[in-house]
């Protein structure tokens, strides 16, 4: 192999290279997108028809069937399922993996709005979205709170905020939740309307045709042309009561007469809290590609500016931030990178010394950096999946460098020069440490190309280690040999290190006669090991196999579901005793309440649920992360909540990995809806018993009541 030599003889060209390689990769570790999780999407497509009034059947008839039947002439689709409630169905479309998911997304509106004229006129929206984790994740959830302060004054603060914050550069998306809607409610008086002779129809055509805004077109007068406008919709609460309802024989009855009129609220149907406190939601996304860390400083001088500007009696206070998370686990990194360099640096000092410790310790980090480098011209961000691909690296990037160096040293301690003993000892082990290192590469590449929702979060890991290799092995061909020629000494060492003569006697004394002892008795040695290693296996079952590890954060999302049909207020007794049981934990920190409606998603793959009354979520944080306490705590709460008869209430830590329903499901299939009902009771009873299930949910256990 010639290429150490002539890296050696055009080292100047060489040192160039790497230098550059850094300056990139130094410029990728600044600059480079910092989120907690990877930026995913995946080929799952949501429709979503709010249908008021409608019931389940008669929404599966007029909405969901039309809709299913068209989204089912689609190519690539591998599953179509819908979740029907009053009022709403969620239509979730599942394409293939490696298709183009824009293109499919372009082509799921499309069969959607062709069938839209065919659905009933009444649907009050049909929503297209496409599950990108990202684009939903917020990065920031801040509660504002008071509980004398009407909701349109809270308003008016929430969006001083959300203008501010929607000037930076990286924010996405700044949205105002829980926040109920302010409009005029007419009420009328049934009794003045039947004396007046008005029927409830002719009060409604008569404010639907006050408040319209009709172009009037324009007429000409002389030599110019006139622009008629109409009034407009009404402009105060004044005009609304002088509206002219009915006039009979010169009696005009104004609205005023028939009806109270004032501001008023919609009919809540998303209740937010705040440590109990009444509260509204501002939530916050970033744009894809921006740096959280610095999008946080900038966050921060902002909102500390607002509180302090804000009215007495009014509270703002920070529910969650994804940034320290990052930050956390970035700055682990680096600690362990650290770490490891020291332990390599000091593991070669004792055997090879000093000038060789040096040279491995300075590859390392230059393989990383320009791994980064790479990584960042990939399009892949510095994320926990990332982070984690750098940290199995480290351990092996530098068997490269160590094989490299122990050879160039042997080979001086035999009289060659230290050109010679560079390019030779290179040129020896070069084409073993390539075909190793390749062999490492072909175990990491299947995970790389595989298309599924595990592959797609998981991608960057292999790509992060397949780039620490390459550049290591380059790095062991090419700058080892140099720097060994240039730091190396003149003199080659006589003897060996002390450490290595303890253990060369330790070799000879104790480990020599016990090779030899164990090559006379094969059979032996082979039945140990093979006991040992079914011994192991037989261990398993106690250890525990997860594809995805939890996510160790002081993080926890209570579900609260009461009986279907409940309305929001039973549910919200439901949500007081949560609550009541967290104000009396010592390890909770601050706890965000949702009352017919999920908290905004702060974890990627946990997608909370849309308006429904009889659900509800809390999200807690605890003081820190100690999994003891941690898990201690959840038995505790899982003993209270299973005596609430009320509610279901319960709860699973945050775990990585791609989103889904339940670490177990099962699914029935068939035409008769009660049929379905016995057998999935029959289920539940088994599961029920079965030792260690828990989170047990049937969605046909209890009947709904209908007028």
């Amino acid at each position: 192999m010639r290429l150490p030599e002539i890296a050696i003889k055009n080292r100047q060209f060489v040192f160039i290279l790497i230098l550059l390689g850094m300056f990139i990769g130094v410029n990728a570790l600044v600059t480079m997108p910092r989120s907690e999780d990877p930026n995913t999407s995946f080929p799952i497509y949501n429709v979503v028809v709010v249908y008021p009034g409608t019931g389940p059947e008669d929404m599966e008839e007029l909405v969901v069937d039309p809709l299913e039947e068209a989204l089912d002439d689609l190519d690539d689709i591998v599953e179509i399922k819908s979740l029907i409630r009053d009022g709403i169905a969620i239509i979730t479309v599942e394409a293939e993996f490696g298709i183009d998911y824009d293109e499919k997304y372009d082509d799921v509106v499309t069969e959607v709005n062709s069938v839209k004229p065919d659905l009933p006129d009444e649907i009050y929206s049909i929503d297209i979205s496409q599950f990108s984790p990202t684009e939903q994740t917020i990065i920031q959830q801040l509660a504002l709170t008071s509980a004398t302060a009407p909701y349109h004054k809270m308003e008016v603060e929430a969006d001083k905020l959300e203008s501010m914050l929607e000037r930076l550069d990286g924010i996405r998306r700044v949205e105002i939740e829980a926040l109920p809607e302010r409009e005029v409610r007419v009420s009328l008086d049934f009794q003045k309307i039947a004396q007046q002779n008005i029927a409830v129809s002719q009060v409604l055509g008569t404010l639907a045709g006050n408040n319209a805004n009709i172009p009037g077109g324009d007429v000409k007068g002389g030599n110019k042309t006139f622009t008629i406008k109409s009034s407009g919709g009404y402009k105060s609460l004044e005009q609304l009561q002088k509206t002219v309802v009915s006039s009979n024989h010169g009696n005009v009855v104004y609205l005023r007469d028939i009806a109270t009129i004032d501001f008023d609220y919609e009919d809540q149907r998303w209740i937010g809290q705040y440590n109990g406190d009444r509260s509204i939601f501002i939530t916050v996304t970033q744009e894809e590609g921006a740096n959280i860390l610095q999008l946080q400083k900038q966050i921060d001088p902002i909102v500390a500016n607002f509180k302090q500007n804000l009215p007495t009696d009014m509270k703002l206070a920070s529910v969650f931030e994804q940034a320290p998370a990052v930050k956390a686990r970035i700055s682990d990194f680096f600690n362990n990178l650290v770490q490891g360099i020291l332990l390599v640096g000091v593991v070669i000092f004792v055997f090879l010394g000093w000038r060789p410790s040096l040279i491995i310790m300075l590859v390392i980090p230059i393989s990383i950096l320009m791994a980064i480098g790479a990584l960042d011209f990939s399009g892949f961000a510095l994320q926990q999946i990332s982070i984690a691909a750098l940290v199995i690296a480290l351990g092996l990037l530098v068997d490269n460098g160590i094989v490299v160096m122990e050879n160039i040293i042997r080979l001086r301690k035999q009289g060659l020069s230290k050109m010679e003993a560079a390019v030779k000892g290179t040129s020896e082990v070069g084409y073993a440490i390539i075909s190793s290192t390749i062999t490492t590469l072909l175990a990491f590449a299947p995970l790389a190309f595989m298309q599924s929702g595990p592959g797609e979060y998981l991608r960057s890991l292999p790509v992060t280690v397949i780039l620490v290799l390459l550049f290591s092995l380059i790095l062991a061909l090419l700058f080892s040999p140099i720097l060994s020629n240039v730091m190396l000494p003149a003199v080659p060492p006589s003897g060996a290190p002390w450490f290595q003569s303890k253990l060369s006697w330790l070799v000879e004394r104790v480990y020599t006669p016990l090779l030899g002892s164990a090559m006379g008795r094969p059979w032996m040695v082979l039945t140990v090991a093979l006991v040992t290693f079914f011994g192991s296996v037989l261990l398993f079952p106690l250890v525990g196999v997860s594809f995805f590890p939890t996510a160790d954060k002081p993080v926890l999302l209570i579900e609260i579901n009461t009986p279907e049909g409940s309305n929001l207020e039973y549910t919200q007794q439901a949500t007081e005793f949560v609550n009541s049981v967290l104000d009396t934990t010592q390890y909770v920190s601050k706890y965000a309440t949702n009352i017919g409606h999920g908290n905004p998603q702060i974890y990627y793959n946990r997608i909370p649920e849309s308006f429904n009354k009889s659900h509800g979520q809390v999200l807690v944080t605890f003081k820190d992360w100690q999994p003891e306490t941690f898990y201690h705590t959840l038995f505790a709460f899982r003993e209270i909540f299973d005596g609430y008869p009320g509610a279901r209430i319960t709860f699973r830590e945050l775990k990585n990995g791609p989103p889904f329903e339940a670490p177990i499901e099962i699914k029935l299939i068939g035409q008769d809806l009660n049929k379905l009902k016995s057998i999935s009771e029959d289920v539940e009873q088994m599961l029920n018993e079965t030792e260690g299930t828990w989170n047990i949910e049937n969605p046909l256990a209890i009947n709904k009541t209908d007028l």
